[in-house]
């Protein structure tokens, strides 16, 4: 592959994915996969990255694919690793595709994260969902990471792991949410690992909360 810094990125890609299809080694195709989403041509990357999520059989292929993906900042991407999260059949894929959607930074891909968190029937999904909204610098993100740690149909785990994300919003943005599940959630559990996360926070705020708390 020694050739890929020096030629034009469409040759470039036309030869790699010559290799990919005259391949039939799985660990040879994924070193493909990363290769093409190596290049920065999204308009020519995206439809080869999509080509093996559609016909790839190995999940190993389509887990490269989405993760490949998320380093292209562009709708087509969003759209693709949304529907991988959502209806993928291998597990592994639809967690790598949720998790993807962190480093693409379009208001998409926030919607994209909320839809996952919200109506993915498993489990991990969401967590990886949950894990990826921490990062987005969206005042929508505090919203709805409250609003899955308040639900009552979520699980405890999930409300737990949507406060750690609370907890890791930039500029503590999340305190405000933390206080109140603190001190008004209906589970106990949730309650007491809110009061926990209180306590590290180097704010003035969490300080008065905690007081307020065990008064």
């Amino acid at each position: 592959m020694v050739w890929l810094g020096e030629a034009e990125d469409e040759e470039s890609l036309r030869m790699l994915w010559s290799v990919y299809q005259d391949s039939s080694q799985v660990s040879l195709k994924e070193d493909v996969i990363n290769a093409v989403g190596m290049h920065e041509a999204s308009e020519s990357v995206i439809p080869l990255l999509e080509s093996v999520l559609n016909d790839a059989r190995e999940p190993e292929l389509r887990e490269e694919a989405a993760s490949e993906l998320g380093d292209h900042n562009h709708l087509r991407a969003v759209e693709l690793l949304l529907r991988t999260a959502m209806h993928d059949k291998n597990l592994e894929v639809r967690e790598e595709a949720a998790s993807a959607l962190e480093d693409i930074d379009l208001p998409e891909s926030v919607d994209a994260l909320i839809t996952i968190a919200r109506k993915s029937p498993d489990f991990s999904v969401k967590e990886e969902a949950v894990e990826a909204m921490a990062d987005k610098a969206s005042a929508r993100i505090g919203e709805e990471l409250n609003r899955l740690a308040n639900e009552e149909t979520e699980t405890v785990r999930l409300q737990k792991i949507a406060l750690e994300a609370l907890e890791d919003l930039d500029g503590n943005q999340g305190l405000p949410y933390i206080i109140k599940i603190a001190k008004n959630h209906s589970n106990p559990w949730v309650r007491k690992s809110a009061i926990e996360i209180l306590g590290d926070f180097q704010d003035p705020r969490a300080l008065k909360a905690l007081i307020e708390i065990l008064k």
